[in-house]
Order: structure tokens, then C-alpha cells, then sequence
């Protein structure tokens, strides 16, 4: 008898590690071609490569952070909230 579930893309594990390696080569790409960019900045500290790219992780994992351990908890409901 025929499979008859749909395959796709993202089902065989070969295509995201494919993916995967494509995203990290092109962040690769994009951070070492801050080196040669032209750079209009107000601060000196813009000017160090990969700056955007750090400043960006670290607002992320601080955004991430504050929700888990701030937001979280001011509007969770409790546990027997539905019974």
C-alpha cells in the first residue's frame, strides 16, 4: 500500500541541515562584508564590525528574557483558572 501522507520539504531532515548551512554561510557573508562597507555613524562604537549584529542577539535574548521572566508572570493565570 502507497504512503498516502503528504511530503514536505521540511519533513526530511537532509533539507534543514541544507538550509541551515545556507543561513549560517550568509550571516557569515553579511558580517565579514561589514568590513568594507562605508559607514555613516553617530558613535564611535557603530563603527566596529559586527556591532549591528551583536547589538541584535543581545536585544533579542534581553527580549526574551523580559517576557519569560517579567510578562510572564503578570499574566498567567493560575492553574485551576478553568475548573
Amino acid at each position: 500500500m502507497k504512503d498516502t501522507e503528504k511530503k514536505y520539504i521540511f519533513d526530511n531532515p537532509r533539507n534543514i541541515k541544507i538550509i541551515l548551512i545556507i543561513l549560517y554561510v550568509l550571516c557569515a557573508v553579511i558580517f565579514f562584508a561589514d568590513m568594507f562597507v562605508h559607514k555613516h555613524t553617530y558613535f564611535f562604537f557603530e563603527e566596529k564590525t559586527g556591532f549591528y549584529a551583536v547589538y541584535g542577539f543581545i536585544s533579542y535574548v534581553g527580549l526574551v528574557l523580559f517576557a519569560k521572566y517579567v510578562i510572564r508572570p503578570l499574566i498567567m493565570r493560575k492553574e485551576n483558572y478553568y475548573e
